[in-house]
């Protein structure tokens, strides 16, 4: 089975369950919304905590923690966009990565435009 493909069936049960647990309402899509930040605050206090940045607490949290919390970031982002959307959200996330890549690669390129080529080293 593609992973792609199980993820986002994954995702749709998800979405599922809490459709027939608490409904589809506004306040409900909202609070889907909202999960985001709750499970991104998750991940800066995993971060912090996976450094020791704080001195009164130290180290408290794993690397494998900041994992996982950076994985429910993403499924919490990944049930939110597939509550709200009329389209489909695999395509919607397909299309925004390709965006970004090719954004950052344009970037890339212009960064080198114009600049001087160093000549390779036997040339010197």
């Amino acid at each position: 089975m593609d992973m792609n493909r199980h993820q986002w069936d994954q995702v749709f049960n998800v979405v599922g369950a809490l459709d027939r647990a608490n409904g589809t309402s506004d306040a409900e899509l909202q609070t889907r919304i909202m999960k985001i930040t709750e499970e991104l605050g998750e991940v800066t206090a995993a971060y912090i905590g996976a450094k020791g940045l704080n001195p009164r607490k130290g180290v408290t949290h794993t690397a494998e923690d900041l994992d996982n919390e950076l994985a429910d970031v993403i499924i919490a982002g990944m049930i939110a966009l597939a509550s709200v959307t009329q389209w489909d959200p695999a395509a919607i996330v397909a299309a925004k990565l390709d965006k970004v890549v090719a954004r950052l690669l344009k970037d890339e390129r212009d960064d080198f435009q114009g600049l001087p080529t160093v000549p390779a080293q036997h040339d010197r």
